[in-house]
């Protein structure tokens, strides 16, 4: 049985939205690959200098 939603601690938020945005619009994946793709940056930004926000 598949589950619908994972929860929120399997860090798949940020896919799901992608998903529900993809049904509505169909520019969204661009828009979704794009900020998927500046979370990705930013999190290697700050593990490389040792940044926190």
């Amino acid at each position: 049985m598949r589950r619908s939603r994972a929860p929120p601690s399997a860090g798949l938020g940020q896919t799901e939205t992608c998903r529900i945005f993809t049904e509505v619009s169909e520019y969204a994946p661009k828009l979704c690959a794009q900020r998927v793709w500046q979370v990705g940056q930013l999190s290697w930004y700050q593990k490389e200098h040792k940044v926190s926000v």
